[in-house]
């Protein structure tokens, strides 16, 4: 029965976030984004409807997270158990200060409030293998779902906005979705074709550069890299100079289909790759705050001014630096540990893969400013990214208790 309500919990947290993502940009015109002539953006739908999604969804992983009591009893280390207790403290404060300071309805509907990194608490999926296994049948179909979802939109993009540019949307919404849905299954799923695999990454980097995001580029190049050399056992530089090839071959051939189809889309992502658009954030930010605000936190209502945003701003596409300036070091190093521990637990393990590591470094270095509009909110990727570093933490703690029996036999 218990497995059955495990399974129960799970799909209302993936088809529940998932509805409330289709229903938040359904009907949702594009706007431009301020101070651009030719960059548009959607600003997601946020109602009573959206509200009691995201109240289900959060209730069903706090649930989760303590029906899965005995899991986390034999995967989860002292350090781990503390690591996560902190967050939760943490959270809670700072969810208790933002309502006072906002209101519960203004604070319950933020997208970026504190109780957006409760989703840490999903490490308890990949903790237990027979929901895991469910989790990854599932987040395989979602993931190509979603990729086949930001191409539809941004065709529908296209009819009226032909020049412009991609800034927060629907589109990039599902696809980066897609891309990291797809990545985890990729090196989770035991029975994958490497056909697919390589030609969903090709998909993925011809997406990215329609899309004219040259960070998911990037992203898929190093997905392509850290799969192909995983998988290939002893011939691992032979299959990675085959990847290199593959991965060419695929640019060239991305190149020349966006090119003649949609030309418009690669004279922007050539314009925009020499675009700095991080510096004046960090200078402007910096320039305004000292270490104290880092350390102690300032709030969810911290803002700062931005000439070239037009005024005061409150977000900066470096998810530590917007944690540790709102939420001092409570939130700022604990989330971020949620994923490291694991991360060197599982390099400090040479019997296993360290694929699980990377795809997680990928995601830190996402989150640090790598990659666009890839932040800690109540969606499908972070709640994902969490059940593999639960995945990693126990196939780490399977492997060393191998260890142990084998040595005790010999």
């Amino acid at each position: 029965m218990k497995i059955k309500v495990n399974r129960l919990l799970l799909c209302i947290i993936l088809f529940g976030t998932f509805i409330k993502q289709l229903y938040s940009y359904i009907g949702i015109e594009y706007i431009l984004i301020p101070g651009s002539s030719y960059g548009y953006q959607q600003l997601a739908r946020g109602d009573k409807i959206t509200l009691a999604f995201e109240l289900i969804v959060l209730i069903s992983i706090v649930l989760l997270f303590f029906i899965e009591s005995k899991v986390r009893k034999k995967f989860f280390t002292l350090g781990y158990r503390l690591t996560l207790l902190a967050l939760v403290l943490g959270i809670m404060f700072w969810e208790i200060l933002t309502i006072f300071q906002n209101g519960l309805i203004t604070t319950l509907y933020s997208t970026t409030a504190p109780h957006v990194y409760l989703t840490a608490l999903c490490v308890c999926i990949g903790m237990d293998e027979s929901l895991f296994n469910v989790f990854i049948k599932y987040i395989k179909w979602i993931g190509y779902l979603s990729l086949g979802l930001s191409l539809v939109w941004y065709l529908v993009f296209l009819q009226t906005h032909p020049n412009g540019l991609l800034g927060n949307s629907s589109v990039l919404t599902f696809y980066i979705q897609g891309f990291w849905f797809l990545c985890i299954w990729s090196i989770t799923e035991k029975k994958t074709s490497s056909l697919q695999v390589l030609v969903t990454i090709g998909i993925g980097a011809f997406l990215a550069g329609l899309f004219n995001s040259r960070s998911w580029i990037i992203q898929c190049l190093i997905w392509a890299v850290v799969y192909v050399y995983y998988t290939s056992g002893k011939k691992g530089l032979t299959r990675l100079f085959k990847v290199i090839v593959f991965v060419s071959l695929g640019l060239v051939i991305a190149y020349f289909l966006i090119n003649h189809y949609y030309p418009q889309s690669l004279d922007l992502l050539i314009k925009k790759m020499g675009t700095d658009t991080r510096s004046f954030q960090y200078e402007d930010l910096f320039s305004q705050t000292n270490l104290w605000d880092y350390i102690f936190g300032n709030g969810y209502n911290f803002q700062y001014y931005s000439a070239s945003m037009g005024g005061m701003y409150s977000y900066i596409d470096n998810s530590y630096l917007l944690m540790l300036v709102r939420y001092g070091l409570v939130l700022g190093l604990f989330y971020p540990l949620v994923f490291v521990i694991p991360i060197i637990k599982t390099f400090k393990n040479r019997s296993i893969r360290n694929k699980t590591a990377l795809i997680l470094l990928m995601w830190l270095a996402a989150l640090g400013g790598l990659s666009v509009y890839c932040a800690v909110i109540l969606d499908l990727k972070s709640i994902a990214l969490a059940a593999l570093a639960g995945y990693s933490m126990r196939e780490n703690k399977k492997s060393l208790s191998g260890k142990k029996m084998y040595c005790q036999i010999k």
